[in-house]
C-alpha cells in the first residue's frame, strides 16, 4: 500500500475543514451525514494539486499548485504551474474568497507548508524548473488587507514534497525529494 504524502493528508484536511458537516442519528443508531461546499477557488473547474495553504490572521490562504489543464497526463496533458494566491475569510458558514488577486513571486506546488503565529511558512516544492530551495513567509496584514511576502533564508538544497513543522521558534524541514534523490 503506498503511504500518503504530508501534503496529500493536508490537502484532504484542508477539503474536509472546508466542508460543513451535520450529523443526525436514526432509531438505529446509524449516523447519517449532510455535506456542503462552503468555499471555492474561483476558476478552477478542475482543482489544484500541491497548493500552499495555511491561517495567517484569520484568513485561510490558498496558492500556487499544479493541475493538467488541458488533458489528462495519461492523454499527453502539460502539468501547469501557478502562483496565484487566494484569500478566503468566513463569513457565518461560509468561505468567502476576497475579490483582489495576489500572486506568490513564483510558481510552485508540493512545497511544505506550516502555519505560524507570524504566517504561513512556505518551504521548497516545485515548478517546471524541478525542485526549489525558495523558503518565504506569508502573512495577512487585516488593516491593509494586503498579503505581505517576505523571503526567508533558503533550504540548504532542493527539495519537494517535504513536512514542515514548528516549536517556538525554530522550524523543522523533513523528508523531501528532487531529481536526484528521496531524502
Amino acid at each position: 500500500m503506498k503511504k500518503l504524502s504530508i501534503l496529500t493528508v493536508l490537502f484532504i484536511l484542508l477539503f474536509i475543514m472546508a466542508c460543513n458537516n451535520t450529523s443526525t442519528k436514526h432509531e438505529n443508531n446509524a449516523l447519517t451525514f449532510a455535506w456542503a461546499i462552503q468555499g471555492q477557488i474561483p476558476d478552477s473547474s478542475i482543482g489544484l494539486a500541491g497548493p500552499v495553504t495555511g491561517i495567517s490572521n484569520d484568513v485561510l490562504i490558498v496558492g500556487g499548485g499544479s493541475n493538467f489543464p488541458n488533458a489528462a497526463p495519461w492523454d499527453g496533458g502539460a502539468k501547469k504551474f501557478y502562483n496565484e494566491v487566494y484569500v478566503f475569510k468566513q463569513e457565518k458558514d461560509s468561505l468567502v474568497p476576497l475579490k483582489k488577486k495576489f500572486s506568490l513571486p513564483y510558481k510552485v506546488a508540493y512545497s511544505a507548508n506550516c502555519s505560524i503565529d507570524a504566517g504561513i511558512v512556505i518551504a521548497g516544492g516545485q515548478n517546471i524548473d524541478g525542485a526549489l530551495n525558495n523558503v518565504s513567509l506569508l502573512h495577512w496584514d487585516e488593516n491593509t488587507r494586503e498579503l505581505q511576502i517576505d523571503t526567508l533564508p533558503n533550504l540548504p538544497f532542493p527539495l519537494s514534497s517535504g513536512a514542515l513543522a514548528a516549536r517556538g521558534n525554530q522550524l523543522y524541514f523533513a523528508g523531501g525529494q528532487n531529481e536526484n534523490e528521496v531524502s
